[in-house]
C-alpha cells in the first residue's frame, strides 16, 4: 500500500510530516504501539480513580470491572483506547439500572454487547415510516412540473 498510494502522499505533503519510507531515526515521527490487555487494565484504572467518588473507597482498583470483563472489553475494542472507553461507561450506566449484576463481569459484558448486537440489527431491519417523505421523488415532481410550464 505504500507504494502505491507514495506518490499521492508525497503531493499532499504529508511526506514532509509523516514519511511513509522513514528514516530509522527520525525525530519528528512519534510511534504509537498497540494497547495490550495490561494498557487496557491500567486505562480503566486510571479513569475509575480520577472519577470515582471520595466517599466511595473500593479495595479493587478496577471496581466494578472484573479482570475478565477488561480482557473482553479490550478485544471487542480491538484494543482502541476511545472504543474500550466508549464501551465501558455503556457498562456502568447499564449496570446502574440493572437488577440481576451488581458487578461488570465478562458475562455481563456479553448479555450487554449481544442485546446491544441484536438491537442494532433489528434497527437496519425496521423499514422505512409509512408517513415518510421521498425527497428525491418530490424533486423529480417539481422539475417536470417546471419543465412542462
Amino acid at each position: 500500500v505504500p507504494r502505491l498510494i507514495g506518490d499521492a502522499w508525497a503531493e499532499s505533503g504529508m511526506e514532509r510530516r509523516s514519511p511513509i519510507f522513514a528514516p530509522e531515526k527520525a525525530h519528528h515521527i512519534i510511534s504509537f504501539n498497540k494497547l495490550t490487555h495490561e494498557d487496557a487494565k491500567s486505562l480503566i484504572a486510571i479513569y475509575i480513580s480520577k472519577y470515582r467518588i471520595p466517599e466511595f473507597k473500593a479495595t479493587n482498583e478496577i471496581y466494578p470491572f472484573t479482570a475478565k470483563a477488561i480482557s473482553k472489553i479490550a478485544e471487542i475494542s480491538e484494543l482502541n483506547a476511545a472504543a474500550i472507553l466508549r464501551l465501558c461507561n455503556e457498562l456502568v450506566e447499564e449496570l446502574a439500572v440493572s437488577t440481576t449484576f451488581e458487578i461488570i463481569d465478562d458475562k455481563f459484558v456479553d448479555s450487554i454487547v449481544k442485546t446491544k448486537n441484536k438491537s442494532d440489527v433489528e434497527h437496519e431491519k425496521k423499514p422505512l415510516q409509512e408517513d415518510g417523505v421521498d425527497l428525491i421523488r418530490k424533486a423529480r415532481l417539481k422539475k417536470k412540473r417546471k419543465s412542462k410550464k
